[in-house]
């Protein structure tokens, strides 16, 4: 029995829905393989020939492809085509189908989606080799769901290209193209589980027109945080003139008087879905008094919970989303706001003992307030229901700010964001020239961002969407740092540097990654989140767009690496760590990710990951050159 694959023509929403599948079979495999699940690295065999017992058609090789066989039971066994491409693993799937082979039954079967795949290892799989399942149903739904929803945004992909090559292209463009990919590598990304198909169109970044805020007055006696900000001080940053009339009007109709009560801004799924039920009691008693809906409209960023005004773009609103999203509630928890504050203070003085203090920006996170009962301790979850931060950008002229990453989403076999950069800035390049030096670029403001920072005893969480560039030219940039509660430090080298070292809130009774235990602890956050998720996800895609060899990248990183630690005038010691446990080092820290999503959970603060380790590519580079 043979198997046709299909090459008939698609149109291009079929095209794309194709690709988002296909994309997200790879990230499960190469997920899975990487951390070695179901024993995938051990008991696979490589080969150039498809030497099986059964026929099968159209399933051929390309150059730089191999063969990949994994054994099931009763002598069944998948086989895909891989990449041995240098890279943090040995080798990844290069393209979809995945083929099901029973040789018992005389039959191939094609495994083409994220879904298909699980449903085969857990069926199929050798019984020694499953991990800990309990938490598979979960893990399922959520695969099912971010198939789903990637399937909803793809429809709006022309739109959203379209929109990045027009001429007032900002920010909440950037966001939407962002949203399309969401975190790399990661299969479950795209599930906002909460959400209907009606509720994903509305609120998601990728295929919302913008929607009203619900406004609630909350009884000034409950708020921690920011007192500036009380009364209509939040009301006033985010709402037009009008809308702020419209406010005030009805606030007196519900006798609500703004010298005891603060306005703050409630995403309106969040209300209905969430806060009516979880606060009726303070509902009742007029401790939080509902004012109005649907009013201030805003476009969601790739977050889905930070929120761009419609009528001006320097001030966002982030606001708790009750959706379970990479594993974890997305609330906002009254430390995880005063962490916040905290961490930009120390960034901000250890950026400005920079050589070029300039290239770095801090969006302004100091403005925050949260509903916190007295009889709630500051570490209460429950502030996390009912919070606000204003979250402030820099002024800077002429800037259009994008998320870095954006940088990695490829469509139709293009790099919309660096195809819109190059008509800014290309000169005489080709395409794909011009694309390499925008990836030096970034690579070298990153990664001396992240160097300096280490130096000091602190390190940002430096992935994609986290940093956000504006390019001056193809060879300068401006970095752009958000979301600071996240700052990982290493106290006793804060101390040594002599940078104020400020007061974490800490919930001591879950697990604390905050506060590291080593500087190569704090270092591999690095090596992860900015190295192996970020500008790993940068090369990955200009590989696809653009033929460039991953061995290229990494070539290109490695070398970035080698000049700043030849240049950069920090401690001997952190120059010396930096030197072993990037270069010298064979196998990296890794974030593993899919089996704590497998484990069954209890506790929903923080996304799910485990430490694992990975390949140096920087050593494949050095035994492949000799």
């Amino acid at each position: 029995m043979g198997i046709l694959m299909n090459n008939h023509e698609e149109s291009p929403l079929a095209s794309q829905k194709h690709f988002v599948a296909e994309r997200q079979l790879k990230e499960l495999f190469d997920g899975l393989l990487m951390e070695n699940l179901f024993e995938l690295q051990q008991r696979a065999q490589l080969s150039r020939t498809l030497n099986i017992p059964i026929v099968v058609d159209n399933f051929l090789l390309d150059n730089n492809e191999h063969y990949y066989f994994y054994p099931l039971q009763k002598s069944s066994f998948i086989v895909g085509r891989v990449t041995t491409e240098i890279d943090v693993q040995s080798c990844r799937l290069k393209r979809g189908p995945l083929l099901l082979c029973q040789p018992e039954h005389n039959s191939v079967l094609a495994i083409d989606d994220a879904l298909s795949m699980m449903n085969c290892l857990v069926q199929y799989a050798e019984k020694d080799t499953l991990p800990d399942l309990g938490g598979l149903d979960d893990f399922m739904q959520n695969l099912a769901l971010a198939q789903a929803q990637s399937t909803w945004a793809a429809e709006y992909t022309a739109t959203i290209v379209a929109s990045c090559e027009s001429g007032d292209v900002g920010l909440r463009q950037w966001e939407q193209l962002s949203a399309l990919r969401d975190r790399p590598f990661h299969p479950l990304a795209k599930s906002k589980k909460g959400w209907s198909a009606g509720n994903f169109r509305r609120y998601s970044a990728e295929t919302s027109e913008g929607f009203g805020l619900t406004w609630l007055a909350v009884n000034n006696n409950f708020l921690v945080g920011n007192q500036q900000l009380k009364g209509w001080q939040i009301a006033d940053r985010l709402l037009t003139d009008a809308e702020q009339k419209i406010l005030r009007d009805v606030a007196k109709t519900c006798g609500v008087d703004s010298d005891q009560y603060t306005f703050m801004p409630v995403h309106p799924w969040h209300f209905a879905n969430c806060l009516q039920e979880k606060f009726q009691q303070q509902l009742a008693q007029r401790e939080i008094v509902f004012v109005v809906g649907s009013l201030g409209r805003c476009y969601p960023t790739a977050s889905g919970r930070s929120l761009i005004p419609v009528h001006q773009s320097s001030v966002h609103a982030k606001v708790p989303l009750a959706l379970m999203c990479l594993g974890a509630l997305r609330i906002l928890p009254s430390r995880y706001l005063f962490n916040g504050y905290q961490a930009q203070q120390m960034l901000a003085a250890v950026i400005a003992r920079m050589a070029e203090p300039e290239r770095i920006n801090l969006c302004d996170e100091s403005l925050w307030l949260a509903f916190l009962p007295e009889t709630e301790s500051s570490l209460s979850n429950r502030s996390g229901y009912l919070s606000c931060l204003l979250r402030t950008y820099p002024e800077v002229a002429n800037a259009t700010l994008i998320p870095i990453a954006g940088l990695s989403v490829v469509i139709d076999g293009k790099l919309p964001a660096v195809e819109w950069l190059y008509r800014q800035h290309g000169g005489g390049q080709s395409v794909a020239e011009f694309a390499q030096q925008v990836f030096n670029t970034i690579t070298s403001s990153l990664c001396e961002f992240a160097f300096h920072c280490f130096a000091h005893g602190l390190m940002p969480e430096v992935h994609g969407q986290n940093l956000l560039v504006n390019f001056k030219s193809a060879s300068m940039v401006q970095l752009t740092l958000r979301d600071h509660d996240t700052l990982r430090i290493f106290p006793p080298w804060l101390q040594q540097q002599q940078v104020p070292l400020c007061d974490y809130q800490m919930d001591w009774a879950t697990p604390n990654s905050l506060i590291c235990l080593s500087p190569q602890q704090l270092l591999g956050y690095f090596l992860t989140l900015g190295v192996q998720v970020n500008l790993r996800s940068i090369a990955d895609a200009l590989s696809q767009a653009y033929a460039i060899p991953m061995a290229h990248c990494w070539g290109a990183i490695k070398f970035t690496i080698e000049r700043l630690l030849n240049q950069m005038n920090i401690p001997v010691v952190a120059k010396a760590i930096l030197r072993k446990e990037i270069i010298e080092n064979p196998i990296w820290p890794a974030r593993y990710i899919l089996e704590p999503c497998l484990i069954k959970r209890t506790r929903m603060m923080g996304m799910p990951s485990g430490v694992g380790s990975v390949v140096n590519p920087f050593h494949s580079l050095d035994a492949r050159n000799k």
